[in-house]
């Protein structure tokens, strides 16, 4: 399984030993990140459509997309 996140800039590992799997460092957030406006809200609809139909890239054509679920929800 993948994930694919938004409004996150980076991961801070500068406090974080190079050999500790249990500290993964910490999240710096995006505040430039806007999921509002309703271009932005159907660009994440159509990237969950598009990876839905690429069959070489896709296992099974199983994708999982809340902003998807969240359309139907509210139409």
């Amino acid at each position: 399984m993948v994930s694919i996140v938004w409004g996150i800039k980076d991961l801070d590992r500068s406090d974080v030993g190079l050999w500790d799997p249990e500290e993964l460092g910490e999240l710096v957030w995006d505040d430039e990140f806007d999921i509002s406006p309703p271009e932005n809200q159907q660009s994440l609809i159509k990237l969950c459509e598009d990876l839905r139909n690429d069959h070489e890239l896709v296992k099974d054509n199983e994708v999982i997309c809340w902003i998807q679920d969240m359309d139907t929800y509210v139409k």
